[in-house]
């Protein structure tokens, strides 16, 4: 029987799943401080680059490349050349854990950073801002949301439309008259703990 990786990891324990979800938001994020355009997986050359000094056929490989191709290359350099020593070990580094990765993992992160390059520029920020607040809650507040993900997961497909047409609603109410349902949650919800 095959399993979802993503569930295995969950029930075999919260590191190896943290573990290789860091490594991927590292792996996504390791360009971050480029333009969000420009963002995209390091090609052999770079890599190269970020590993040191680059393989004997790494220049002959660069004669071979397409002028479009050179000219993306010298970009890339010279955007590295101007990374601090500091960012450029930490790049290094997350270079190599995800080399350590098992390669089902490694292909699972590129197939992730292409479905990001897909994303339109408004899509990439709201995403970028999403992790942000997630960077910033406590771990209780990452568990309980884990869990909520694997409730959802689990639901029929009629109640996760129906949870969707609900959460439509709730977004389409005033910013009131939410604050007012949300008053009269809690204070029930604190009367019937009495």
């Amino acid at each position: 029987m095959t399993t979802d990786p993503r569930s295995r990891n969950h029930r075999a324990g919260r590191p190896a799943a943290l573990i290789r979800w860091a490594a991927a938001a590292a792996f996504v994020l390791a360009a971050a401080p480029l333009p969000a355009a420009d963002l995209r997986p390091p090609e052999p050359d770079f890599l190269l680059l970020a590993q040191g000094s680059p393989a004997p056929s790494a220049a002959e490989r660069r004669q071979q490349l397409s002028p479009e191709e050179k000219t993306r290359f010298q970009e890339r350099l010279e955007r590295w050349q101007q990374l601090d020593p500091e960012t450029q070990k930490e790049l290094r580094q997350r270079y190599e854990r995800f080399k350590r990765l098992p390669p089902d993992e490694r292909e699972r992160i590129l197939s992730n950073w292409q479905r990001y390059q897909s994303l339109s520029a408004e899509e990439k920020s709201a995403l970028r801002e999403r992790f942000r607040r997630w960077q910033n809650l406590s771990d209780e507040e990452k568990e309980r949301l884990r869990e909520r993900f694997q409730r959802y997961r689990q639901m029929s497909p009629e109640q996760k439309q129906q949870l969707r047409e609900r959460l439509q609603r709730w977004q389409s109410l005033p910013p009131e008259r939410r604050e007012e349902l949300r008053e009269r949650f809690f204070e029930d919800r604190d009367r019937r703990a009495r």
